[in-house]
């Protein structure tokens, strides 16, 4: 049995060696438990090993099939041979394993088929076990999370003065806790609860104050949920002085606004306010300049009207009138008019329609000569 033993080592350590040279990589970094939790790890390979030990023939087919199915000839793909290499170096599994592969390969499977049949039985297991584990972990994790709501709502209820005292009020809710009770998994597994001490006012021993749900254990979950709300209430403190500091600092900017906006209408209405007391010749405006543009080309236009009129003899100085003339159609030098000596040819008479902007010019702006 002995000399057994030894060639079977022998041959899974060549094995190994032959998968590590077709995978091309050694396989001392990689892992037949890669992805398997610690705390399961133990249960993994437990498993794997009644696998091993009871009937052989169940790995003559994947977990999948019904019945075992010839498949073709084909090598070792390249995470397979790595993980076989694996398994054979491993110390827990490595005796068992070539004893099946002695007696599985060639005579009812090859090495393939072997391998590809034993990988899939090992990731089934690993899936059932950590899916298991999992969903234990979270049960778990909400039963924790309720049992320190509870003791926060009976460390709440105690008196404040009690709550300045965390290690009295721990103690308090620890004599108050309900007692353990056995449940059907544990007990089917040998784990009966009930017996495990707890816990209890004078009880003699130091030691279970650290206990699980001990006194030491319900003062740390209180600390620490106490933290956290000043944590909390610090943070939303921070939040409402920011938000008090961001409002005061927008009414300040409003309230510059508005100062600056009325100080701009205040120069505008003095600057408004001077113009209007400014003396008439020292303001332009538009009346003014009209009224002065105005004025100059009516003296412009006068003034050549009667500058055109004087060079031209008038008709009642020149001419008599027909009721004047003597017989032979000649003006009596004594019927002349004289002229004064202060008369001038240019003066223009009151009247006269030759002005611009008279009565006569407005009804005809052709003159009559």
């Amino acid at each position: 049995e002995m000399g057994q033993e030894a060639s079977r080592q022998l041959s899974s350590y060549s094995s190994a060696s032959r998968y590590d040279a077709q995978a091309g990589t050694p396989s001392k970094h990689i892992s037949l438990w890669e992805g398997v939790p610690p705390d399961v790890k133990w249960l993994v390979q437990s498993q794997v090993k009644l696998l091993l030990s009871r009937d052989q023939n169940v790995l003559l087919y994947r977990p999948e099939q019904l019945e075992f199915e010839m498949e073709m000839e084909r090598d070792l793909e390249l995470h397979e041979a790595q993980l076989a290499s694996s398994a054979l170096r491993d110390t827990e599994l490595k005796s068992r394993l070539q004893r099946v592969i002695d007696q599985l390969v060639p005579s009812k499977l090859s090495e393939a088929q072997f391998w590809g049949n034993f990988l899939a039985h090992v990731d089934v297991i690993k899936v059932r076990i950590m899916t298991d584990y999992l969903r234990a972990q979270d049960l778990v994790a909400q039963q924790r999370k309720s049992k320190y709501s509870q003791w926060m709502a009976a460390y709440d209820a105690c008196d404040p003065e009690l709550q300045k005292d965390v290690k009295h009020a721990s103690e308090l809710i620890c004599s108050k806790l309900p007692p353990l009770e056995a449940k059907p998994f544990e007990l089917q597994m040998g784990f009966d609860a009930t017996k495990l001490k707890r816990w209890s006012a004078g009880c003699g021993e130091a030691s279970l104050e650290y206990a699980e749900d001990g006194p030491f254990e319900v003062a740390k979950v209180i600390h620490r949920r106490l933290a956290k709300r000043g944590r909390v209430a610090a943070k939303k403190r921070a939040s409402e002085q920011a938000r008090i500091a961001t409002s005061e600092a927008e009414a300040a900017d409003e309230a510059g606004a508005d100062e600056a906006g009325a100080d701009e209408a205040g120069a505008v209405g003095r600057t408004t306010g001077d113009d209007a007391e400014a003396p008439p010749e020292g303001r332009l405006n538009a009346d003014g300049l009209r009224s002065d543009l105005g004025n100059d080309l009516e003296g412009d236009l006068g003034g050549s009207l009667r500058g055109e009129r004087a060079l031209r003899p008038s008709p009642s100085a020149s001419e008599p009138h027909a009721s004047e003339r003597n017989a032979s159609g000649q003006t009596s030098p004594s019927q002349i008019a004289p002229q004064t000596p202060h008369s001038h040819p240019l003066e223009v008479a009151p009247g006269d329609p030759f002005v611009f902007g008279s009565p006569s010019t407005q009804q005809s702006n052709t003159p009559d000569f």
